[in-house]
């Protein structure tokens, strides 16, 4: 048992027989990321999405890049946690206590599943919304990865995730943005693409402010991906929540 995550693909030695693995795979089909395991078995060999994701840990290990590992964080929350691969990541990497959340009760079975298949005990997968979940026992670390552009009401979900963070932790934010560096423009993206998911994508200085308004520190540290239509970004943050004094 155990899992790999070499150059951003999740390859997990599965903790069951063949059989049982592919019933298990084609139970939980379509997929939307390729999950390695050994034998030679591949969700890349079921029924797919399109897009379809090759590299599900790219994100977190680019991020760590610019942050640094992410050792000496003891819980995180793993906000829209999808197939739960960042969570898994957290978990066996650093050996992190970690709560993956999503809307999706399927997307939640799958992360489930995935944990169970590769042995890992530190998750706990949970059905929630990104705009009203709280844990009172709070979270040192709080990953929130390609979900802000699919909220309603993005200023909430800041307002709560911020919330759930411990004063002295840190939360990572992968999102879409609008407009030139440092603008306060934001446009309402519903249904761009053909995606009725899309709601907002926000100005670089309207999430740091936002960010800023219930007590977090954000700063940029990537932009990638220009698109010329709504002059978008997708970009990284760190937001630090200060420490009491």
């Amino acid at each position: 048992m155990g899992i790999d995550f070499t150059d951003g693909q999740v390859l997990i030695d599965a903790a069951v027989d063949a059989d049982e693995l592919r019933r298990s795979l084609k139970a939980h089909e379509p997929w939307r990321h390729r999950i390695d395991f050994g034998g030679g078995i591949s969700t890349a060999g079921f029924e797919t999405f399109k897009p379809f994701n090759s590299t599900p840990s790219k994100k977190i290990q680019l991020v760590e890049r610019s942050v640094g590992p992410l050792s000496g964080y003891k819980r995180a929350l793993d906000i829209g946690c999808n197939a739960g691969y960042n969570s898994l990541y957290l978990a066996s990497r650093y050996g992190m206590q970690v709560v993956g959340v999503d809307h999706s009760a399927r997307h939640v079975q799958v992360s489930q599943e995935l944990a169970r298949l590769a042995g890992v005990t530190g998750c706990r997968f949970q059905q929630g919304d990104a705009e009203t979940f709280r844990d009172l026992e709070g979270f040192d670390l709080i990953i929130h990865f390609g979900t802000l552009y699919h909220l309603k009401n993005p200023v909430r979900a800041i307002e709560t995730a911020l919330a759930n963070l411990k004063p002295g932790g840190m939360m990572l934010i992968e999102t879409q943005l609008y407009g030139l560096p440092w603008s306060r423009k934001s446009a309402f993206i519903h249904g761009y693409r053909g995606d009725k998911t899309n709601w907002w994508a926000l100005g670089e200085r309207s999430l740091v402010d936002i960010c800023a308004i219930f007590g977090g520190r954000a700063e940029r540290i990537g932009r990638h991906h220009l698109t010329r239509f709504f002059l978008q970004t997708r970009a990284h943050f760190r937001v630090d929540k200060p420490a009491k004094p």
